[in-house]
Parts: structure tokens; sequence; C-alpha cells
């Protein structure tokens, strides 16, 4: 999904699809997008940079609040209101491909959650993932998905992060 700042889209295109949703509290971005791409406009690729930003790490900003509990299950809703609209404008299942992304998406999305303590709404990302690619939804570094087998994602996540604690001094020490 693109940043917000880097497409420039016809006004005729955003007034047709209702502009940016502002119930949603996060993700609108790729809402919008999604919407647009839902409605056939295509999107044109241009690869070279356009803009440059900085990104500070203000405890205030509203993306490093990303994985609170009442931001968690406002995103985990806004996905399930994606995976309806694209079957519902495609008027076909999900091919396996986009079950496939979107699984893994909301696996991270999971991870994050679950790092913030929310195991509850940690579960119903994992749940879903587990729904839409049973074989592909789990992301992350080896061993994690290894461990996620074995252990199930609470207790995965929180050996693999065991693990790199534990290498951490080493590979801080052999840069």
């Amino acid at each position: 999904c693109p940043l917000t700042s880097c497409p420039l889209h016809r006004k005729t295109y955003l007034e047709a699809i209702g502009g940016f949703d502002p119930t949603l509290p996060r993700g609108q971005e790729h809402d919008l997008h999604l919407r647009l791409v839902l409605s056939g406009v295509e999107f044109v690729h241009y690869p070279h940079p356009i803009y440059q930003y900085r990104e500070h790490l203000d405890p205030d900003r509203i993306s490093n609040r990303a994985y609170s509990r009442t931001g968690a299950m406002a995103h985990y809703t806004a996905m399930q209101k994606h995976l309806q609209a694209i079957e519902r404008e495609t008027g076909q299942p999900l091919t396996s491909q986009v079950k496939r992304i979107l699984a893994q998406r909301l696996w991270r999305y999971g991870r994050g959650v679950l790092r913030e303590g929310g195991t509850v709404e940690a579960n119903e990302y994992f749940t879903l993932a587990q729904q839409l690619d049973p074989k592909n939804c789990v992301t992350g570094q080896s061993p994690y998905p290894l461990l996620v087998r074995l252990f199930g994602p609470q207790l995965a996540e929180d050996l693999f992060a065991r693990v790199k604690n534990l290498f951490a001094p080493v590979i801080a020490s052999n840069p």
C-alpha cells in the first residue's frame, strides 16, 4: 500500500468512492487504495524518488501507538471489512495469493499486538490469518515459524524474544 503522500489521485476517483473513511482510527490509506482498486482504478508506478520525509520516535506519534488494544480491534474490524469488500466487489472468492498476503499481514499485526500485551486481541488476528491461509500465514525470522508450529504463537513470541536477547550481546560485539 503506498503512503498517502506518494500517489496522485484524480479528484473524480476519490469522489466516486467517498474519499477517506473518517471512521477508521488508522489504516485509512490502505482502505482508500483498496477501494480505489476495487472500483477499477489502475495505479501506475513511478520508480524514482518523489519526496523525502523525516520520521521521529516521539511517543506521542499516532504510529507509535499502533498496537494499542483499542487500535488493534479497530484495525481488525477494518481488515474484516476489506475481506468482505474484495469478495463483494469482485464477485469471486479471494484468490490464494490474496489470501496469503492478507493472512501474513494479519499475522504480523497480531505479533505487534501480542508484544503490547493484547493476548486476546492477538489471538483474533492469528485465528483469522490461519483461516485465510493456514500453511503460509506465519511470518517472521527463523526459528520463529518453527516455534509457532511447536508451541503456538504466544509461547513462540516469548521464546523468540528470549533467543534474540540471548544472542544480542554476541551480535553487538561482532560487527
